[in-house]
């Protein structure tokens, strides 16, 4: 079970634990859309992905470029679409009442499934079908990709078969397919399996295999922002009151135009119209930071860390009267363990209000981590600076912080917290409703 954490002030209330899940009268909704370009297909019909809705059974979703779905089922499942993708729910009864049945068809791209109840239940009832090979489940927590005409899955927790189709495995038919070309995959193996036509899945050892893997390539990102954060310390400051820690943090990357850098440097705001944008302190991305000068271009730092900042347009801050509620549109997150290990994670769902005229702020994010061991992190905040600027406390120091943008339409905050893993690190932007 999760530990608890909660920490108080006169203005602010914070607690990280466990989150629940949601049941509607569909098969499942659409929890969290993050980016613009998403689409639903149902009864030959298309029409944008909006979040929230209900999910029906022959329901096709399909993800742009930049583009990450979540989906919910009733049963507690959870997928994880990643851009440029598509997946077909060919069916989903979960209820063990009922004749069970729970499969879909990733046609092509990214996505991550954590088994429900349904599949706990009747493991033999429960499929994914990719173009080359079946995937059935034994109570899992999995990663599969369409690559290059061949499927690449990775296991996270419990175990899975893959198995190319042949006349003894059909994509008609539902569950584990037992073939003399059936690969097993647990959570302890230290590779993953390659499938493509008429062949037994290939080992390829995680450690080389998956060097051209967006996720791979973001984990090892992940992890240099790791080792540089805690060299310094990681807790989250208000850089725009301390130029000298932003000169530091430069310093601490190895950024090669340091020399050059100027807090008070504000560039031409023409050159880029995005209110808030996160950033590294290096020449690469993570997650939704994107490099040191792209960041910083017609924006002024806000908070930040070791591991990044929070950069905003310059301008005047002159927020509106009122309450506002906002979505969630762009996120990322990792836990870093006592060991300085990175673990993998996705924000789930979330909500953000602020009431201007009260000027408090409240939120809440639900995030699943690579391990299962999900995390909620929930704040009650009194903004007590007039410059859109917030840094949320505890009693083991600063946990969150963040910015309004000048107009107060869009937030962003990132938290660096402790949890049950090691700390947990998340970025996210919101927009009005």
């Amino acid at each position: 079970m999760l530990k608890h954490f909660f920490w108080m002030t006169a203005w602010m209330t914070v607690s990280i634990g466990a989150f629940a899940s949601s049941v509607d009268n569909n098969i499942g909704k659409v929890q969290l859309l993050l980016g613009q370009e998403a689409t639903l297909i149902r009864d030959g019909e298309a029409q944008p992905v909006m979040a929230d809705v209900g999910l029906r059974e022959g329901d096709t979703l399909e993800t742009g470029p930049a583009t990450h779905i979540h989906l919910k089922m009733n049963d507690g499942a959870y997928i994880a679409l990643r851009p440029q993708s598509e997946l077909k729910i060919e069916c989903y009864q979960s209820n063990p009442e009922k004749n069970l049945c729970m499969k879909f068809d990733l046609k092509k791209g990214n996505m991550r499934a954590v088994s429900g109840k349904g599949s706990h239940s009747d493991p033999q009832k429960y499929r994914l079908n990719t173009p080359v090979a079946a995937i059935g489940v034994r109570g899992t927590d999995f990663v599969t990709q369409i690559q290059n005409g061949s499927t690449l899955v990775r296991v996270l927790e419990g175990a899975i078969t893959v198995t190319p189709y042949s006349e003894m495995c059909q994509a008609s038919t539902l569950g584990n397919c037992s073939t003399e070309l059936t690969g097993l995959l647990t959570q302890d193996d230290t590779f993953m399996l390659k499938a493509m036509p008429g062949t037994r899945p290939q080992q390829i050892a995680l450690s080389h295999n998956m060097a051209n893997r967006s996720d791979v390539l973001e984990q090892q990102s992940r992890e240099k922002v790791a080792q540089e954060a805690t060299k310094f310390g990681d807790v989250v400051q208000i850089l725009k009151d301390d130029p000298e820690l932003v000169q530091k943090y430069l310093e601490l990357a190895g950024y090669s135009n340091q020399q050059d850098f100027d807090p008070q440097d504000k560039p031409d705001l023409s050159q880029s119209q995005v209110p808030l944008m996160f950033g590294t302190w290096n020449d690469y991305s993570v997650g939704i930071a994107r490099p040191y000068d792209e960041a910083r271009e017609g924006r002024m730092v806000t908070v930040g860390n070791a591991a990044g900042a929070l950069w905003r347009a310059d301008g005047v801050y002159q927020p509106p009267s009122g309450k506002l509620d906002y979505n969630l549109t762009d996120s990322s997150a990792y836990i870093v363990t006592p060991n300085s290990a990175v673990i993998g994670a996705d924000v789930t769902d979330g909500a953000l209000s602020i009431n201007f005229d009260k000027n408090e702020l409240k939120t809440h994010i639900n995030i699943l981590p690579d391990d299962g061991r999900a995390i909620n992190f929930s704040a009650t905040h009194q903004l007590n600076r007039t410059d859109g600027v917030f840094a949320i406390g505890g009693d083991e120091g600063r946990i969150a912080a963040g910015a309004i943008s000048n107009d107060g339409q869009q937030v962003g905050y990132m938290i660096n917290a402790p949890v049950e893993q090691g700390r947990l690190n998340a970025q996210t932007l919101w927009q009005a409703q």
